[in-house]
């Protein structure tokens, strides 16, 4: 009896193990990771990226474009000659300068690379899953890179101005005067402070001389005083895309007050085509001399010309007579004295309006 009842054991204890060999026979079958399962799916390789695009090119350097594939782990860029099929590995070098990781898919990414000068190539550039499979190659891109740049000679005049009222209101500014010869061209020309650009100087239609003229609101919370003493350059760019700093130069004083006119006041009629012109006394610690300008503005006109000027008055004067002979033409003149330092710092007088009938 026991040996019956120890074999009737050993049959309900194996039923579910047989119960269970059928399953776990069954299991590596259905293992996706398990080459010998039906349903196994080999990795592939990253998608292909189709959009990689030049996006911008400074010098010797130039900035790629593209957006992040699904699959991918890392890059490699690789670079050919302009006939370069963009495929075939033997035919191209790999760039050797660091590549950003992967972003999500979908993300834009970015990459400076430097450029061999005055060489165009073809680039490509790959993408690599975890496990090392490779993407089929992007989209070739073609750069043109230009030779190294050429130097330029550039000449800076400048100074600070201080108009109490001419053409517009009153303002305090920095006026620069830039003559750029570059063989390469120049296609933009900005003012610096501390690496932080100020504003744009403007082409006077030749792309060689270039004018500037930089308020205090356009100061980056800087007042014009401020940068007394403080390092400024001139950056330029040339048309292949180079870029390149002058030396520093330095304001050396800004004239805050303006001289003051007193005869011909405003709205004077003269009965003299040759009148004496005055001004009150400018006093200064340093040296500077006066300048006179006289303006003509036709009537219903709101612009003159200037008609007379003379310079290089003794800051000793308070008086100018007029030398040649001005219009007594119905129309009004204006005339402003302006204060000269050593540096060609400027401050000028509101202006005053008069007429000539021309009768004695």
């Amino acid at each position: 009896m026991r040996f019956i009842r120890f074999i009737n054991s050993l049959i309900h204890l194996s039923i579910p193990v047989l119960m269970l060999l059928p399953v776990s026979c069954q299991a590596p079958r259905d293992n996706p990771f398990d080459p010998a399962s039906p349903v196994y799916a080999p990795e592939g390789p990253p998608e292909r990226i189709n959009d990689l695009v030049l996006d911008d090119l400074i010098g010797l350097q130039c900035k790629l474009v593209w957006t992040s594939p699904e699959g991918a782990d890392r890059y490699e860029l690789y670079t050919g000659t302009s006939e370069w099929d963009g495929v075939t590995l033997t035919e191209a070098d790999k760039y050797q300068g660091e590549l950003p990781g992967v972003t999500p898919v979908g993300t834009l990414q970015s990459v400076w690379i430097d450029l061999p000068p005055g060489q165009k190539r073809r680039w490509a550039l790959f993408s690599y899953s975890e496990s090392g499979i490779m993407s089929e190659p992007s989209n070739p891109v073609m750069i043109n890179a230009p030779e190294r740049d050429r130097p330029a000679e550039v000449n800076i005049s400048f100074r600070s101005v201080h108009r109490a009222s001419w053409e517009s209101l009153p303002y305090l500014a920095l006026e620069i005067d830039a003559t750029i010869n570059d063989s390469d061209g120049v296609v933009q020309v900005w003012l610096e402070h501390r690496s932080l650009a100020i504003g744009f100087l403007e082409s006077t239609g030749d792309n060689i001389n270039w004018f500037g003229r930089f308020t205090e609101s356009q100061l980056p919370g800087l007042g014009l005083g401020d940068l007394v003493g403080h390092p400024l350059v001139l950056v330029h760019r040339d048309n292949a895309r180079f870029e390149s700093e002058t030396e520093p130069f330095y304001i050396i004083r800004v004239i805050y007050d303006t001289p003051l006119v007193d005869f011909p006041s405003n709205d004077t009629l003269l009965h003299t085509d040759q009148p004496s012109l005055g001004w009150m006394p400018f006093e200064a610690e340093y040296n500077f001399s006066y300048s006179i300008e006289v303006l003509h503005i036709p009537e219903g006109a709101s612009m003159g010309t200037v008609i007379y000027t003379a310079e290089d008055i003794s800051s000793d004067s308070t008086t100018h007579q007029v030398a040649t002979a001005l219009t007594s033409e119905p129309q009004f003149l204006v005339w402003t004295v302006a204060v000269i330092d050593e540096f060609n710092n400027e401050a000028r007088s509101k202006t005053a309006r008069f007429r000539i009938n021309g009768d004695e």
